[in-house]
This record gives structure tokens, sequence and C-alpha cells, in this order.
């Protein structure tokens, strides 16, 4: 009897082995179907084969199934605690569904097995780097391209690193080596071209994004780039712009059935629901800004949905999630589970608060999950998409007589188009500096990326036309030695003594809006103007000061000043810009008045009043829906006018 045994289990072990041997085979041989067969006939015959889920598992990652490779890789792992491959791919399922915690520990454990491994230092790195350690991932992927130093896949995620830690010129170098040895690798050119945009070296950047584009025509991660960087190049012809937006749209849409108009879901509720997509909720501008709309939203009438795809979730978030009604993690689900998500919760308003920034979900809006699709916030100047329908604006951003156009539908906010709220932690105003130093300090807060040839030309004609003024830049940007002394040097080219610019790196929030105690007079760079960074300094009590261009990204601080009754700020060519500055600078009594009067002006108006924000916001967004209800059966017809909108 225990001979009879023996063997059986002898053979049934070689059949398992045999089965196993050949699902290898075919799974090595790209016959992935075969494999799958073969692997669950290995489980059949060993139910606690370890190889065989592990082999099922990874078949499940590469087909996106990620929820159920966790499951295998944690029965596989329980047969085989320190199985090394079925450790890989749990932590790279993890990563994929945003459980980082769980990933990273997965990983370390992988590392643990097998010390050095090359594969699990670069993802665990690439883990690092999503949740914004990037420090930590600089560190594991230099450790990384010291073992493989000619791998341009490597260097190309190590100079992502490095560009996520604002070390754009350290970021340049590293990726020109990896595009050395890789020159058609459309990911390696996108990140090369974004290092270089966001150095101040925006025109080669920008040449970079296009020959991405061109090596992979779908490639919609560099056409958003490509978007957004063609904003802050002095002089570019809003209709370029135009068609980049169309040709974006006709690659996200390509082999995509056209959308229907939808309508509406019966909820038995009568309220409108709103729905508000990022991956910026939490501690970034978006998430300040849309903080007081969500607080002050008519809950009566609206039931407010929140699609979030943040990683690192902090007090600001919490406090997001507070004004919802439902708030949904969404980073694990691809565009089209999100847009099936959005469809199940009957979502009538859908917002996106992101357009060609990064990390966008226009891709789950191209598949228009909502009746109503609006463009707000996160992105100024409208996505392109077809399938979006509004873009919320003001008619200071975008005036009806402008030759500037877009594919959505303008709806123009009767003041401006966002609401700010000062932080808690912002400190109180401070006397102007020139009092106590003698001279005016002109400063600006913005990052380098928008600090063009232009711009450094007319920020230098500032300071001849106001001899002993001073200058302030500060971002955190600025944290490379290159980086500071290539800025002194541009402004050497122009005559300006590098004694009289000051360049000042990151901070904390607080310790950043209390530096504004140092500056006499802002001033805003173009084309790309401030946003937040424009309203922290009004708040401040510092004048900015603007030039308003053709696009809307270049009329935001226009705006902000129109609001509060100070458009004679805003220039609209730079010799006028420089004459602005150099008025403000000469009138002290004037400086003094707004150092003041500024707060009052902001909370007075709909720029930081709330309730009168929201309560316009809301009265659109009925529009937008009595639009939607009128319409026919094209995506296009029974259009009101851009007027009446």
């Amino acid at each position: 009897m225990t001979d009879n045994r023996t063997n059986s289990i002898r053979n049934t072990a070689a059949r398992a082995n045999e089965l196993l041997r050949a699902a290898r085979e075919d799974h090595s041989g790209g016959r992935f179907a075969l494999a799958e067969q073969g692997y669950h006939e290995a489980l059949q015959a060993d139910p606690l084969s370890a190889d065989a889920l592990n082999g099922l598992a990874a078949l499940a990652l590469v087909a996106g199934a990620y929820g159920r490779t966790v499951e295998l890789t944690r029965r596989a792992l329980c047969s085989d605690p320190v199985f090394f491959k079925a450790l890989c791919n749990l932590g790279g399922a993890c990563h994929a569904l945003g459980l980082i915690d769980e990933a990273r520990a997965v990983l370390q454990r992988a590392l643990a097995v097998v010390p050095g491994h090359i594969e699990s230092l670069n993802n665990l790195a690439l883990i690092e780097m999503s949740v914004g350690h990037t420090a930590k991932a600089v560190a594991l992927l230099k450790e990384v391209t010291a073992d493989g130093p000619d791998n341009p896949l490597f260097l190309k995620n190590l100079g992502a690193a490095y560009i996520a830690d604002n070390q754009y010129e350290t970021a340049v170098n590293i990726l020109r080596r990896a595009a050395h040895l890789a020159s058609s690798n459309p990911e390696i050119l996108n990140n090369l071209g974004m290092a270089l945009t966001m150095s101040g070296q925006t025109g080669n950047g920008i040449e970079l994004l296009r020959r991405a584009i061109a090596l992979n025509p779908g490639y919609l991660e560099a056409r958003s780039n490509l978007l957004f960087m063609l904003q802050h190049i002095w002089g570019v012809d809003p209709e370029n712009i135009f068609r980049e937006q169309a040709a974006y749209n006709s690659q996200v849409t390509r082999g995509m059935a056209r959308p229907a108009s939808r309508s509406p879901v019966p909820t038995g509720s009568c309220r409108l629901r709103l729905g508000y997509v990022s991956r910026d909720l939490g501690f970034h501008p978006v998430g300040h800004l849309l903080l007081p709309v969500l607080e002050a939203h008519d809950r009566e009438r609206l039931e407010i949905y929140c699609y979030s795809d943040r990683l690192i979730e902090d007090e600001l978030t919490a406090r997001l999630q507070a004004c919802t009604d439902v708030w949904r993690r969404t980073s694990s689900l691809d565009d089209e589970a999100l847009a099936e998500t959005v469809r199940a919760d009957g979502i009538d308003i859908l917002f996106d608060l992101g357009g060609h920034t990064a990390g966008n979900r226009l891709g789950a809006f191209a598949m228009r999950p909502a009746p109503v699709q609006i463009s707000w916030l996160g992105y100024v100047g409208g996505t392109g998409l077809e399938a979006m329908d509004f873009t919320v604006l003001d008619h200071m951003i975008a005036p009806t007589e402008g030759g500037w156009r877009t594919s959505e539908r303008v709806l123009r906010m009767p003041g401006t188009f966002l609401c700010y709220r000062p932080p808690d932690f912002a400190p109180p105003v401070e006397p102007p500096p020139s009092l106590r130093n003698g001279f005016v300090t002109f400063g600006s807060f913005n990052r380098p990326v928008k600090v063009g040839a232009e711009v450094l030309r007319t920020w230098s004609g500032i300071l001849r036309a106001v001899p002993d003024s001073r200058l302030v830049l500060k971002s955190a940007c600025y944290k490379e030695d290159k980086a500071r002394n290539k800025l002194l040097s541009a402004f050497s080219r122009h005559g300006i003594d590098p004694a009289r610019i000051e360049i000042r790196a990151g901070s904390s929030h607080t310790d950043m809006l209390r530096q504004y105690a140092d500056i006499d007079i802002a001033l805003d760079p173009f084309p790309f103007s401030g946003g937040i960074t424009s309203c922290e300094a009004l708040w401040m009590g510092v004048p900015v000061v603007t030039l308003a261009g053709a696009t809307p990204v270049s009329r935001m601080t226009f705006s902000f000043l129109t609001e509060i009754d100070l458009e004679e700020f805003a220039a609209t060519e730079p010799e006028s810009y420089i004459e602005v500055a150099r008025y403000l600078a000469q009138d002290q009594d004037v400086r003094l008045e707004l150092r003041e009067s500024l707060r009052e002006r902001m909370t007075k108006s709909h720029l930081g009043d709330a309730r009168a924000f929201t309560a316009a916001f809301e009265t659109l967004i009925a529009e937008a829906w009595q639009w939607s209800n009128r319409r026919g059966d094209g995506m296009k017809t029974g259009v009101p006018s851009r007027e009446r909108l």
C-alpha cells in the first residue's frame, strides 16, 4: 500500500512538472492561451504549485488584470514565501493598483531574496517617484545605472527622476546620453524635450517633442506635453495651438466609435450630479482652488462626486473629501474603466480639472461618459477634445472679439474664472521693503519654464529703467547651481550686473508667502501668466504687473487685476510693460495704498468671495445643463450663442 501511494505521488508530481514545462514553453513562445490552459492543468495536478500560480499571475499582469495578479501571487507566496518572481509580479500589480505601501514592502522582500536585483531596484524607484519621494528615486536609480550604465531605459527613468526632483540641467545631461544610445525611442525624446523646456530651452524642447510624436503619432502624453509647452512660446500663433488640439483629438479618438450623447441615468434624486476628475485633489493649486467652490456648492440642488487619481493623500485631500457625497479613488482604473464608473454613477455634468497637464484623463472624456463635459481650472485654453462640450473662462481671458478659438464652447463667468482662498497659514502683510531698503525690489516666484528670452529682455529693461532696483527670482526649480548661473549669465548679456539679481530655491509654502515681505512689485511672466502665483502675490499686498496677450493663458493675471479694478497694471506689449513697472516703482504712495488695500479688494470681488463666485458658477452650470436638454441628435447642434454662455 505504501509503495503504491508513493508511486502515485511521484507520478502526479511528474505529470504536474511535465504540464508546467509545456506551459512555460507556450508562455515564452507567445502562445498565451495555450500557456494559460497548461498552467490550469498543472494546478489540477498540483493545486499548490507556486510556479503554475505565478505563471497565471504573469499572464494576468501583462493583460492588465492587476487584481487577479495580486490574488494569484499571494497564493503562490503561501506555497513559497521567498518565490522571487512572484514577489516581483505582486509588486508590479500592487503599484498599478495604487497599493503603494504594499508594493514597496513586496519589492523590499524581493531585494532581500536577491540583493541588488537591478529590475527590482528600478521598480522600487518608480514607486518612490510616483508618491513624490524624488530624492529616494534618484538615489535608487543612480544605483541601477551604476550597474547598467549603457541601458537607455534605466537612464530614461533616472532622467525622469531628476525632472521630478526639479534638477532639469542634470536631467538634460542624463537624457541626452539615453537619446544617444536609443535615438528612436519616443519616450526618451519626450522626457528630454520636457527637461529642456523646463530648464528654459523651450524651442529645443518642443523640437524633440515633435520628433517623439513623429516616431509615434499615437503617443498622447507627448502630444499633451507639446500643447502645454506651446503656450509658453512668445508670439506663438494661436491657430498653431488649435491645429495641434485637433491632431490630439484625432489620435485620442482613433478607432473609437463616435460616442453618442446619452441621457441622464434616473437616480431617484432631483439633485444634479456633478463629477470632478483630477489627480491633483490635495496640496496642489487645483486642490486649493477647488476647495472653496466645493464648500459653497448648494447641496440641496447638487450632488458632488470626486474621481481622484491622487496617490499622496494629505490634509487638503481630507477637506475636499469631506465636501463630497461620493469620493472614488481611481488611480488603478484605466480610461475605459473610469468612463464606465462615471456612467454607472449617473453623472450629469463631468468636469475635467487637468486638461493637457501630466496624468490627464482626457481619454476617458473622449468616451463621453456624461451628458455634459466641461474643462475647467487646471488647464486654461481648451483641450480640443470633440467630446468636451465647454471650457469655463471669463470675458477678460476669452473676450468675444478675440482671435483665439477652441473646439469647446466657452462658458464665460461674469467675473474671473476662479476663486482664490488664502491658506490658513498665510502670514500678515508686511510694510513694503523699499521703506527699509531705500530701493525697489521686483520679484517673480514663477517656474523658469515661463521665463523665456523675451521675458528676460523685458525684465532687464525694467532694471535699466529703475537704476537702483533689485530683482528676486524664486522657484523650487532653482536648486541647481548650473541653473542659477545660467540665469545670471543671461542677465549679464543684457547688461545687468548679477549682483542686482537674487535667486532663491524652493521652501515651504508658509515661508514662500512670508518672502513676499521682501518684494515691492511682482513681475508676471509672459505669455504664460501666473495663476495661483499671482493670487498669492496680491494677497500678500504686492501689486502685479502683467502683459495680456492673445491666448487665454496669457490673460489670467489680467483677469484678476480687472476683477479688483487694477487693470491699469496690465500692458499689451513689452515696452508698455516696462513703463507700468517703472511707474509703480516711482510712486511709493500707490504701493503703500495697495499694500494696505489689496486683501480687501480681493475679498469683496468674485476672486475672493467664494459664495458669490460659486453662485455665478452654478448659474453657468445650469445654462450648460439647459443647453444639453435642448440640443438635438448631433453633438454640435442646437447651440446657443457664445455670448449667451
